[in-house]
């Protein structure tokens, strides 16, 4: 009896510990960067700096720290609008707190590259806490993205957006919106102290009781603890084909254009007086031993130029809108310079769709900055909320925003990459397997009396 009661009392513990251990609450809205292999969200408000930090520290992350221009590119894009429906700032890591000048990462990595905008860091008002996109967010000439120094609540009367406070830029090693915080190492305890206690039993088998008892908390300890993340295939994701065409249809993507349809050509090669990409030349084409250019992958490109606004190009993927997954796509996107330095880019519009409807997109009527590419995201964070699509095949579209106004105008797109990251069970799911495999072992036990 005294076993029985000690199983008993160890079933009502393990059922309270699979409810109790504190687990952080499941977090939507979270974008993944390949460059680094972390998450990137904003937190629930605007606050000032520390508050930020705060937060972001509570979900076991810092505010972002930046650690090269890819990553830079990547925030900038991704959150260009996303707060507020407008151009705003956010909050980055870096601060000059401790010591006037001397700026850290509040996540303790090294200082390795930098953004500011001109004329900053300044001080000006004991501005210690840096901030992303100030200036852009100000109306100023700028591409979003450049840095600048702000007082702790940020900056005040400055005019267009810059107003304080901001939200703030959340960096996480694991994706918040699919996988529970860890507390494997007490629930590991748990599972080995009740295995012990049911097989205790002065050698004799354990009961379908004890059995229920090990497998509740078991279950929840051997829960996967981090999502998979997939490629999924799409055809001719850098245009590279048909091989050897300077200029013309890509092969895998169907054109969407009103009388010129978006095409694609090797700026390498087709590049004579206008010099799309200053740099990229006969002596630099990758496909003849050249060294390349930054931002184009492989040496060709699909573009759009002097046209309306909705010409690109869209693609049919092999591939199916699944349960419990989020997506994210990320296109490059580059704006030529040479004879059209000056010109505005078409814009750039990304969509992921189930069929025919959009389930994920990213919209940028600024573009990068002439001559260079930026990654462009769009990222959705999980594909139950469209539970009426599940099965249906998916597509991605590509197409230009703003009207044809400059000669020369034109939207470059390249290297075409879309990951599906499996959900994991979330903390509720997990304490209801705990409780339904204990229910299971008293109705066992009961029938077996």
């Amino acid at each position: 009896m005294k076993t029985r009661s000690t199983i008993r009392l160890a079933g009502a513990f393990a059922l309270l510990a699979s409810l109790a251990v504190p687990l952080t609450p499941a977090r939507a809205g979270f974008s993944y960067f390949a460059g680094t292999g972390n998450y990137y969200g904003l937190t629930t408000s605007a606050m000032n700096w520390t508050q930020a930090e705060a937060e972001a520290v509570g979900l076991g992350g810092h505010l972002v720290s930046i650690t090269s221009a890819a990553e830079n590119a990547f925030l900038a894009s991704t959150f260009l609008s996303v707060a507020q429906g407008q151009a705003v700032p956010y909050w980055i890591g870096l601060n000059d707190a401790a010591s006037e000048g001397q700026f850290v990462w509040s996540s303790g990595e090294a200082v390795t590259y930098a953004n500011w905008a001109s004329g900053e860091p300044n001080n000006v008002g004991d501005e210690d806490y840096g901030a992303l996109s100030w200036h852009f967010a100000r109306g100023d000439q700028v591409s979003p993205g450049t840095w600048n120094d702000t007082p702790l609540n940020g900056t005040s009367g400055y005019g267009g957006n810059s107003n304080g406070p901001y939200f703030g830029i959340i960096e996480l090693s694991y994706n918040p919106a699919a996988v529970p915080e860890p507390t494997s190492l007490f629930m590991a305890a748990l599972c080995l102290s009740l295995a012990l206690i049911a097989t205790s039993r002065r050698g004799r088998r354990p009961s379908r009781m004890a059995t229920a008892v090990v497998l509740a908390p078991l279950a929840a300890c051997l829960a996967p603890a981090s999502a998979e993340a997939g490629s999924i295939a799409i055809a001719n994701a850098s245009f590279e084909e048909p091989s050897g065409q300077i200029h013309g249809p890509a092969s895998g993507w169907t054109p969407i254009s009103n009388d010129d349809p978006a095409n694609r050509y090797n700026p390498f090669q087709f590049w004579g007086p206008n010099a799309w990409y200053l740099g990229a030349n006969p002596d630099t084409d990758p496909g003849v031993g050249g060294t390349g250019y930054q931002g184009i992958d492989g040496r060709s490109l699909a573009f759009a130029y002097e046209q309306d606004p909705g010409t690109g190009i869209q693609q049919t993927l092999d591939a199916f809108l699944e349960a419990g997954m989020s997506y994210t796509l990320t296109v490059a996107v580059g704006h030529r310079n040479g004879a059209e330095f000056g010109a505005p880019t078409l814009g750039s519009l990304i969509e992921l769709l189930a069929g025919d409807t959009v389930i994920a997109s990213s919209r940028d009527d600024i573009g990068p900055d002439a001559g260079t590419f930026r990654d462009q995201v769009a990222f959705l964070a999980d594909s139950d909320a469209f539970a009426d699509l599940i099965g249906v095949r998916l597509s991605i579209r590509l197409t230009t925003t703003l009207p044809f106004t400059v000669t020369y105008q034109a939207t470059d797109w390249d290297n075409v990459r879309l990951v599906a990251t499996a959900a994991v069970p979330e903390p509720a799911g997990i304490a209801m397997l705990a409780v339904g495999a204990i229910a299971v072992g008293i109705a066992a036990r009961r029938r077996g009396r």
